[in-house]
């Protein structure tokens, strides 16, 4: 009987959010344009009992020569996918797009995108959840309201809608206002100042997000869910100015002393002329390294626990690849959505 009750003691620890009832689930967003999953992110999957996958399907954007919105960067398939696995296709839409749009163009564009989700979506899986990524403003809502609107019209099954929500969207919405959609997903990241040398962490920076936490999300119409990082990078400033985000830098490649001096922790300067991730760097470039620290990321899920009036359905952590998974071990992953079960 012992050895029984430590084995299911075991398993809820790496399970984390155990999927049953009303608890909060796991879920995890997919950036990559291929989906082709390897054992550390199929693992990982496993082990948090992880069923939602956000997949990014592709980009809308602006093609200035066509003068039209096209989708780019489509999502390709390998054969990894795990059958029990919820697809969600993610749009990521541009500010571009929504800046060059006409009114009259959006059903066309809104018909030409309901068509192409169906196209890149896995032969023999249903889709019931759509979600749309597009960081709004007061002067772009109108377009972005009306390609949802026409999006819900050119796909009128049963299918659920959402939208990414900023901290801003959400403190300011009578300014914002809020989409027609089903349901949110607040992004709880990069709310630093990435172009600021003097920026602390422009991925989590926990004194800013605080100014952000307010009552008004005892008002705000729409169920959250909400999304944590787990990335890092290196920003490069030249003379003052952002010149290069390097993805996934880590810091051991920045201890080498004959190209570059440590000058606090987590900056660096670059004492002679080098490639660092195929970017070419000049001697006296500086580097600033941001990371959502497991630490910070545990503080921001009990902050937000407590902010939030309801409880979300999922808590998605960004993103699924395993150069990411590899500086956190399932304990740490699993920490993250326990403040809100």
């Amino acid at each position: 009987m012992n050895r029984i009750l430590l084995f299911l003691l075991c398993s809820c620890l790496l399970a984390g959010c155990q999927p049953s009832g009303t608890s909060t689930r796991t879920a995890f967003y997919h950036w990559k344009t291929y989906v082709e999953l390897d054992s550390l992110e199929l693992g990982t999957l496993r082990q948090l009992a992880s069923e939602r996958l956000y997949v990014k399907y592709f980009d809308l954007d602006w093609d200035e020569q066509r003068k039209q919105a096209v989708p780019l960067a489509s999502v390709q398939w390998g054969d990894s996918l795990p059958t029990n696995l919820d697809i969600v296709p993610v749009i990521f839409i541009t500010t571009r797009v929504l800046n060059q749009l006409g009114d009259h163009d959006i059903p066309a564009v809104a018909q030409k995108m309901a068509q192409h989700i169906g196209k890149l979506h896995p032969p023999g899986r249903n889709f019931s959840h759509i979600q749309l990524d597009c960081d709004w403003t007061p002067s772009t809502k109108k377009r972005f309201f009306a390609l949802v609107r026409s999006l819900r019209k050119a796909l009128p099954r049963p299918i659920i809608w959402s939208a990414t929500i900023r901290l801003h969207q959400i403190r300011d919405f009578q300014q914002t206002e809020v989409p027609p959609v089903d349901r949110g997903m607040l992004m709880f990241y990069n709310m630093g100042n990435l172009r600021s040398w003097n920026e602390p962490n422009a991925i989590l920076n926990l004194k800013i997000a605080r100014a952000y936490m307010t009552e008004a999300v005892d008002a705000y119409p729409l169920p959250l869910d909400v999304a944590f990082p787990l990335y890092h990078w290196g920003t490069v400033f030249r003379r003052g100015t952002l010149t290069y985000l390097i993805n996934g830098l880590n810091e051991e490649v920045l201890t080498d002393t004959s190209r570059f001096h440590s000058l606090a922790k987590g900056r660096y300067e670059v004492v002679k002329n080098t490639y660092l991730d195929s970017y070419y760097l000049y001697s006296g470039d500086r580097i600033r390294l941001d990371r959502a620290t497991p630490a910070t990321v545990r503080q921001a899920a009990r902050e937000v626990a407590e902010w939030l009036p309801k409880k979300p359905g999922h808590v998605a952590l960004y993103h699924l690849d395993e150069s990411v998974l590899a500086s956190w071990t399932y304990d740490e992953l699993s920490q993250i959505c326990r403040p809100f079960d």
